[in-house]
């Protein structure tokens, strides 16, 4: 009868050590779990005007490896069609009014105006931290370039005439403005002009 209460006592202490392997909540002790810690990132904005915004953001960390998304790989914006993956040339888009409007959605297009036609370029307004760049034109002597500028607004205009027959490119890009560098790539626009009689 010696040995009962030595039984008694091991197996009290197995019951110890599976609880200890177990951790405290499975032993019945009601701990809470530890809340995940939190992650603050801090992006400084330059504006288009050299204007600075600083943003503060603030999400759960998550104890295992990055996955991308908020906080892993910087995600990298596209602007119109066919400029993120080799695609089919696109079908010229005709032009018959004597003017047209193209936005960033026109991107990696070609259009077909007539000598004399007004073309109007609006980009934008582009979210923080990008800001559109001041539109251009390739060929100045086919594709004029009346105004053109970019604001604090983060958008990018400008006007153009088809001065003489030929081809030109009206091209504009989306930067990123912020400090320290955040890793974001620039975006080109462009559009393929084709003058004809």
């Amino acid at each position: 009868m010696q040995t009962f209460p030595g039984r008694l006592r091991g197996l009290a202490l197995v019951s110890a050590i599976g609880c200890g392997i177990a951790g405290v909540t499975a032993c019945g002790s009601g701990g809470a779990a530890t809340p995940p810690a939190v992650q603050t990132i801090t992006v400084t904005s330059v504006a288009c005007d050299g204007s600075i915004a600083t943003t503060t953001t603030a999400a759960p960390q998550s104890s295992g490896g990055s996955s991308g998304g908020a906080f892993g790989h910087p995600v990298t914006p596209q602007i119109g069609g066919g400029l993120a993956t080799p695609t089919p040339a696109p079908t010229p888009r005709v032009i018959r009014g004597g003017a047209v409007q193209l936005t960033s959605a026109d991107g990696g297009s070609t259009i077909v105006v007539p000598v004399g036609t007004s073309i109007a370029v609006q980009l934008g307004p582009a979210a923080a931290p990008f800001c559109w760049s001041a539109p251009t034109s390739s060929d100045q002597r086919i594709i004029e370039q009346l105004t053109s500028s970019s604001g604090n607004d983060r958008a990018g205009r400008g006007s153009f005439r088809a001065r003489t027959l030929g081809s030109a490119a009206l091209e504009a890009s989306m930067d990123p403005r912020c400090s320290p560098p955040c890793g974001a790539a620039s975006m080109q626009w462009r559009v393929q002009v084709e003058v004809t009689a």
